[in-house]
């Protein structure tokens, strides 16, 4: 039995919205393991405390997203209870902490407990100044696993830790139809309308590229605080019939409007490693972004340090008369299950047979 603490996971299999990495991951591990027992813990959302099967997978959902300080001693003593009734009902032979926060904290102190093997990945924000758990968990640098290479890099800066493990998340390849022919949009962008994507240096770049592009055609998708603040910039610069935001469109469509858009653009001042920048890469698009994952280049994934150079790098791109759309596929989710497990692999072995 493989356990994992996650803060989230979808209510249900038509949230395809909601954190995507990990959904791809489970469905990974069920495909490649078939012989594991796979539970997952949920400690803030879905929002009401429930049991359900996902993809035929036991979620336990402690929903715990409004407590309160006190209220949160409350669920991770239920979090403890339901880890007890597991290992009572038959052996955990592991547990996956997502997020270096409330659930690795748990995890670590439970697996400590019991002798159970315990990993932590640190996928993103997890790993910049301020964390609070990691003074309280002091954790091993052996249990950790960074999602990219940026994000081991952090934290060794923060907290000199140094993970044994970098496994980048990956793409299903399945997920995605048979392209259309043509690529009416010319820059794309998706994800949480927050401060930290800076949707506004998009809005800016297409304004710039507009006086030598005045047909062009670009959309943000998805949905956040920022979208009214977006809404009025796009309005005040007169950009209505360039830009379009449609707000959070399914997974299947995002990746559909990914087959069909030239450039991915990706002004986040923060990322751990983007999944919807590995599926643009994937679709064909050309990606521009401020953060770079990994060490190692990656094909038509373009890094620059500021707006003005990313603002040239669209130029260049929508400037090139024969732009290859040649899909890149760096990372699968299959490699990234398999390397997660081979971490296990004591506990786990011939689990795959």
């Amino acid at each position: 039995m493989l356990v994992i603490l996650t803060p989230g996971f979808p209510p249900n299999e038509h949230a395809d919205t909601c954190l995507p990495f990990l959904q791809n991951l489970v469905k990974a591990i069920n495909r490649n393991f078939p012989a594991v027992t796979l539970i997952i813990v949920t400690f803030q959302y879905p929002a009401v405390a429930t049991e359900y099967f996902w993809n035929n997978n036991r979620v336990i959902a402690m929903g715990g997203c409004s407590a309160g300080k006190i209220g949160r001693c409350f669920l991770w003593l239920k979090v403890w209870r339901t880890l007890t009734g597991l290992r009572q009902s038959g052996r955990i032979k592991g547990l996956l902490n997502i997020w270096l926060g409330e659930c690795a904290l748990l995890g670590r102190q439970f697996g400590e407990l019991y002798r159970i093997p315990h990993k932590t990945w640190v996928v993103g924000q997890d790993a910049r100044q301020g964390n609070k758990y990691i003074s309280k968990m002091r954790p091993d640098d052996s249990d950790l696993i960074a999602i990219s290479d940026a994000v081991a890099k952090e934290l060794v800066t923060n907290y000199s830790l140094a993970p044994r493990s970098v496994i980048p998340n990956g793409i299903d390849p399945n997920q995605f139809q048979e392209g259309p022919i043509g690529r009416p949009i010319d820059i794309l962008g998706a994800g949480s309308l927050i401060v930290l994507k800076q949707y506004q240096i998009f809005i800016e770049i297409v304004r710039d590229i507009s006086e030598k592009f005045p047909c062009i055609a670009s959309c943000i998708a998805g949905d956040g605080p920022e979208k009214a603040a977006l809404q009025h910039q796009i309005v005040e610069l007169q950009l209505a019939k360039n830009i379009s935001l449609p707000g959070e469109i399914d997974h299947g469509s995002l990746l559909a409007l990914m087959q069909r858009s030239k450039i991915f653009l990706h002004p986040s001042r923060y990322e751990g490693f983007s999944m919807a920048c590995l599926e643009a890469l994937y679709a064909g698009c050309h990606v521009i972004s401020f953060c770079q994952p990994m060490e190692q280049n990656i094909a038509r994934w373009h890094v620059v340090t500021t707006k003005e150079a990313m603002s040239a790098k669209v130029r260049e791109i929508l400037d090139c008369p024969r732009l290859d759309h040649q899909s890149v596929f760096p990372y699968s989710v299959d490699e990234s299950a398999k390397a997660i497990f081979q971490l296990f692999c004591s506990s786990f072995s011939g689990a795959n047979q």
